[in-house]
């Protein structure tokens, strides 16, 4: 009968933590339309982008993080906070970002992976910033796909701290 009741609780357990919806909506948080975006480099999939939106006109009152991380065909489904699917209405300035790592520096024992030592760029640095982003898109009520192309990938070598 103990392990009937241990056994009771733990299963009870799994199912709360189990059906937990994450955060709650906070009041304030507009409403969200979903928003799909598709990066491509001269019609070739961006995958491993940060995308984030910025609005065209920032109010103080709007405070909500808006993005994510491209899949391998170059997608991203827009979320709010990370925690949200969607997006408010409006029109937004769109920033994309992608570095990668081609060398490590040798790891000390037990430190995991060593601190890199030559990073890239591979879409241009213009596109990464608010004030130089030529990239627009606007959200309206229902669904909104968006699909942009950024031209052709570069190489650029990012400074590193060392």
């Amino acid at each position: 009968m103990k392990y009937f009741s241990i056994a009771l609780l733990l299963i009870v357990s799994f199912v709360v933590i189990g059906c937990s919806k994450g955060p709650k909506k906070p009041k304030e948080l507009p409403k969200l339309y979903p928003l799909t975006i598709t990066l491509t480099q001269e019609g070739v999939p961006c995958a491993e982008a940060h995308i984030n939106l910025e609005p065209v006109e920032k109010k103080e009152s709007f405070k909500w993080s808006l993005g994510g991380l491209t899949d391998a065909n170059g997608v991203l489904k827009i979320m709010t906070n990370g925690n949200w699917d969607g997006c408010p209405e409006g029109e937004y300035i769109v920033r994309v970002s992608k570095e990668v790592i081609l060398e490590r520096a040798e790891a000390q024992e037990g430190a995991g992976e060593g601190m890199p030592t030559k990073i890239i760029r591979t879409i241009p640095k213009k596109y990464g910033s608010k004030s130089t982003s030529d990239l627009k898109i606007t959200v309206k009520a229902g669904q909104n796909d968006e699909k942009l192309d950024i031209g052709p990938a570069i190489e650029e070598n990012v400074p590193v701290a060392g």
